[in-house]
């Protein structure tokens, strides 16, 4: 793992991260097809992120990006191509890779199915070798580090239609631009956030960046919040409230957030969305932390329709605070996007 900066890097770079790609390998290049489709559609593999708040929550991204011309060639041949999420999210799922632990061989799992190896290598790679006697990973994963269940982010560009039946359920205040569906074949409800863009493919809008970029983090600290709950008496925490402390951190840094280029007007945007977001909050994390526990406990029990389909909404209202959307869209108007 290496932390770098990633101002230099474009498409979904969000400043500092480190990269786990000595840690995970894929072991072939995931190919997106659907019934009917002449030919696959080749994801090129971007990157592997770990994001770390320093506090509780963080999380590990694999990122693909199909590419423009690929998709327009497919969308004339079939003249109006529809695209389901849920087979392309049940495909990313299921790409095969191998985790490498440290010390030993290489495993073979999916993405679906790394948390547990990815936790045990998170851990080796971050404790001191001399340490490692006493502190086996094997025994702390689980308890000290703990990785929830795999959540899809796909972005339809280039204003490329979706099909996904009665499977779906808008993101309110969206007009149908943002919605929540289910990976196919998964027991897992509404895993999956599709966004519709017009813009190109690695030309993620810096309204969608925010948001984006927002459910995820706070989502993160709702599954952590929920697994500190399991296990808060075994760690003998004491008096403290991680929670809280982390929500407190995560607005103060966000309102000081500073474009990592100030020339370009979309990372400006960016920046400036956060920030907002941020002062929304400002003064009011006992209520960001309430809110956040609550979701926490309906989090508990993903396999029910209703109670998925209100905890994606609510999460997603809390990404997109009014504050948001107007910057977003004085953006916008003055060509941020």
């Amino acid at each position: 793992m290496a932390s770098r900066n990633s101002d230099a890097l474009g498409l979904l770079g969000e400043r500092y991260f480190a990269d786990f790609n000595n840690a995970v390998r894929l072991r072939r290049p995931l190919s997106l097809r659907q019934d009917g489709w002449p030919a696959s559609l080749e994801a090129e593999l971007r990157f592997r992120r770990l994001y770390y708040d320093g506090e509780m929550a963080g999380r590990f991204e694999f990122g693909f990006l199909v590419h423009d011309d690929d998709e327009t060639k497919l969308d004339r041949v079939l003249k109006g191509v529809r695209f389901d999420p849920r087979v392309i999210a049940a495909s990313a799922l299921e790409s095969p890779i191998g985790v490498i632990v440290p010390d030993f061989e290489e495993e073979p799992t999916t993405i679906l199915k790394c948390r547990d190896l990815l936790g045990q290598a998170y851990l080796a790679a971050t404790t001191l070798k001399a340490k490692l006697n006493a502190f086996p990973p094997g025994e702390l994963n689980g308890r000290v580090v703990a990785l929830g269940p795999p959540l899809v982010h796909i972005r339809i560009a280039n204003g490329l239609q979706t099909d996904v039946g009665r499977d779906r359920t808008d993101a309110e205040g969206t007009d149908g631009a943002v919605y929540f569906t289910s990976a196919a074949k998964s027991d897992v409800r509404n895993n999956v956030v599709v966004r519709l863009s017009k813009d190109a493919s690695d030309k993620e809008t810096a309204d969608e960046r925010a948001v984006r970029v927002l459910f995820s983090h706070l989502h993160a600290l709702i599954f952590a919040q929920s697994h500190l709950l399991k296990v808060r008496e075994a760690l003998d925490l004491g008096g403290r409230a991680p929670l809280h402390e982390a929500v407190t951190t995560m607005i103060k840094r966000l309102e000081a957030f500073t474009p990592g280029d100030p020339k370009d007007k979309a990372d400006q945007a960016f920046a400036e969305a956060m920030t907002i977001w941020a002062k929304a909050y400002k003064g009011r994390s006992e209520e960001l932390t309430r809110k956040l526990a609550e979701l926490a406990e309906i989090a508990e029990k993903p396999t029910l329709i209703k109670s998925g389909m209100s905890y994606a909404n609510s999460l997603f209202q809390l990404a997109l605070t009014t504050g948001v959307k107007a910057i977003v869209e004085q953006g916008v108007k003055a060509g941020g996007g």
